[in-house]
């Protein structure tokens, strides 16, 4: 089980959103959407994602599944370019702008495989299909820290070997929304 301010966290969602849902307008109420935009020759191929519940609710337990495949070893270096966009009151879709240089919209440039996915998925990553299920746990946070997180939201991240050779694509919707339930509390 993950916390969610924990790096290993942060890696769960960085493979959740490798993705962009441009046109795709959903009840948060459903499933997250997802779309595998990468190119036939691509190296990593998303299979599925599931997250529950769905919207997300903020403080609480979510059950993160993601299934892919990599058709070849994955090289060590990569450039990650990660948009994510937040729905405005006013039906507009507004950037997050890139926060902790991993979350939000981001433009990564030689970043370490391994390094990106915390060793989540072993290193060297090799080729073969791969199933992540974890529980990120989210916590309780400020009223106006929740105004701002509360929402809608659609990302799209593109993962390239250091240079031009796509590795991945995804699109995906998400929403997250503030529970009623009682923050857990970490152990020490």
């Amino acid at each position: 089980m993950f916390a969610f301010a924990g790096f290993g966290a942060t890696a769960v969602l960085s493979i959740v959103l490798m993705v962009d849902a441009t046109n795709v307008s959903v009840a948060p109420s459903r499933d997250p959407v997802y779309l595998d935009c990468g190119r036939p020759d691509r190296l990593v191929i998303v299979k599925n994602v599931q997250v529950s519940p769905m919207p997300i609710v903020l403080p609480g337990v979510s059950k993160v599944l993601v299934h892919f495949n990599f058709t070849s070893d994955v090289p060590d270096n990569l450039d990650i370019d990660m948009r994510m966009e937040k729905l405005s009151s006013d039906g507009q879709w507004v950037a997050v702008p890139c926060m902790f240089n991993s979350f939000g919209s981001c433009n990564l440039r030689d970043v370490s495989t391994c390094a990106f996915t915390h060793g989540l998925l072993g290193c060297p990553i090799t080729k073969g299909d791969y199933n992540i299920t974890d529980d990120l746990l989210l916590p309780n946070l400020s009223d106006s820290l929740l105004a701002i997180i509360v929402g809608e939201y659609r990302v799209s991240m593109k993962i390239r070997e250091s240079g031009d050779k796509e590795i991945a694509c995804v699109n995906l919707w998400f929403a997250i929304e503030k529970g009623t339930g009682i923050p857990f509390q970490l152990e020490d």
